[in-house]
């Protein structure tokens, strides 16, 4: 009885820590025409930076401009963020009494790697919109592995002298 109790105190101890997750952040800022009421903000997270075509993004934050009445952004897709040229992001709108579909921003360079890149307009990358930055999220506090390695090692101990304190008496 006594031994599964430790056993189950030790497993709680190791489940209780922190697991280390460092999600990147996108924010996307868009002000077409330098038309302030047009202008679209996008914020969102993933575990890692992405290389494939992503669909079905939720946002974390989002603001657009008061050329959008009754519009929300519901979704993001970022297309071919690897390609060398041609990438998109597109932004989804919903909304019951929403009149616009989306916006898109396009990029002439990839973007995977974290930093700050150039919306254009289209792909003829003459008119620039706004921005794409890519960052990563704060560290999160994690033990080390070696931290973890030792709980069980002083659980066992403190086992094995509770044992041994036991068959002296």
């Amino acid at each position: 009885m006594r031994k599964s109790l430790w056993i189950v105190l030790a497993l709680l101890v190791i489940a209780s820590t922190q697991v280390a997750r460092a999600d990147t952040e996108y924010t996307l800022n868009v002000d077409e025409n330098g038309i302030p009421t047009a202008n679209i903000q996008v914020q969102f997270s993933v575990p890692a930076i992405l290389t494939a075509t992503t669909s079905g993004i939720v946002p974390t934050s989002s603001s657009l401009g008061t050329s959008f009445p009754f519009c929300s952004v519901s979704s993001v897709t970022v297309n071919t963020p690897s390609a060398p040229t041609d990438i998109e992001i597109a932004v989804f709108f919903g909304g019951a009494s929403c009149l616009f579909a989306g916006a898109t921003a396009d990029f002439n360079e990839p973007i995977t790697s974290l930093g700050t890149f150039t919306a254009f307009n289209d792909f003829s990358f003459t008119e620039e919109i706004g921005t794409l930055a890519i960052t990563a999220s704060g560290p999160v506090g994690a033990p080390e592995p070696s931290s973890l390695a030792l709980i069980p090692i002083g659980l066992g101990m403190l086992l094995l002298m509770r044992r041994r304190a036991t068959d002296c008496v």
